[in-house]
């Protein structure tokens, strides 16, 4: 959900004003802007009502708990863990736990289920549909690079996601899911070998204090401390000002202004976007700190045993002269 999208079919317009009327109403229609408007509405209601897990909830922190695709176990990063949350929220699901129709069809097939006793989405039940921007593939499967920049291109792709709750008869789900699980765990430590640290639940958790109310600046440091594993907070002032901020943002009007007839529905996704752009230069000055941090002192190891060594020499050398002239 990374990425700002674009209307493709909008440069293509006529100037006819029936062509226009039509081509507007087509775009009203596309399913990706369908899905972005709600998206946004619920990020907006639950910005507005203070439910939004990045905000501070009664105990004075946010929620920064683990988003996780139940099937292959990795965590959702960014804007997608915000409305994977709001969606669990919305629907009183009791874990943000997420997959696809396809990853249950994989389990099928592994567990070798028949057909009435497979894992299915329960009737019914409607999913979250989520934009996500992955590498574009040529025919051979390959990551296409630019060929300017030699960077890999992204392509957007958009996923409908499932809670785990949703799932008819989700223990069988649950059950596979914790093998899988210690299978990447047993994996991992015998990988690390003499590297490897047991988790340690009971640690005291670090806290993170929102800096800025700036809408890109305050998510990023809260994606921060959701993937470090620290606890996030921040001051009523400062979360006046983000709350304010993101909807001047995302309804493109100041505050006492009227409202445009139309607003770009892709400004929540360009939210991200942003966010995640100051996380990874965030993640970019820690890292150059850090490798700055060593080299100085390596140097400075090196410096003060260079000083050892040749006040060491200095001093058998005067031990020799004083000898001699006795």
């Amino acid at each position: 959900m990374e990425t700002p999208n674009t209307i493709s079919n909008a440069g293509n317009l006529s100037t006819k004003p029936d062509a226009v009327e039509e081509a507007a109403k087509s775009v009203q229609n596309d399913p990706s802007v369908i899905n972005a408007k709600v998206n946004r509405k619920n990020f907006m209601n639950a910005l507005e009502d203070g439910s939004l897990a990045c905000l501070p909830g009664a105990n004075g922190k946010a929620d920064v708990s683990d988003v996780k695709n139940v099937v292959n176990g990795t965590k959702y990063k960014g804007l997608t863990t915000l409305l994977l949350k709001n969606f669990s929220k919305i629907n009183g699901f009791p874990t943000d736990e997420y997959m696809t129709v396809q990853q249950l069809d994989k389990v099928n097939m592994e567990k070798q289920l028949g057909w009435n006793d497979r894992l299915r989405i329960k009737k019914g039940e409607h999913g979250i549909n989520i934009d996500f921007s992955v590498p574009k593939l040529d025919e051979d499967g390959k990551e296409i690079k630019d060929p300017e920049t030699g960077k890999t291109v992204n392509e957007k792709i958009t996923a409908k996601l499932f809670n785990i709750a949703q799932v008819e008869n989700p223990e069988k789900l649950v059950e596979w899911a914790k093998e899988q699980a210690e299978a990447r765990y047993e994996y991992a430590r015998e990988k690390a070998g003499n590297k490897w640290h047991e988790p340690n639940p009971g640690k005291v958790r670090e806290v993170v204090n929102a800096s800025s109310s700036d809408p890109a600046q305050y998510l990023a440091e809260y994606f921060d401390a959701m993937e470090k594993g620290k606890d996030f907070t921040a001051s009523k002032e400062i979360v006046d000002g983000f709350k304010k901020n993101v909807s001047e943002f995302i309804w493109e009007r100041k505050e006492g202004e009227e409202r445009k007839p139309h607003v770009n529905p892709y400004r929540l996704n360009m939210l991200g976007y942003e966010a995640n752009k100051k996380l990874n230069e965030m993640k970019h000055t820690r890292a150059t700190e850090i490798r700055n941090a060593k080299a100085q002192n390596k140097y400075e190891e090196k410096l003060k045993n260079y000083q050892i060594k040749k006040s060491s020499s200095r001093s058998i050398s005067d031990d020799d002269g004083m000898s001699m002239s006795d």
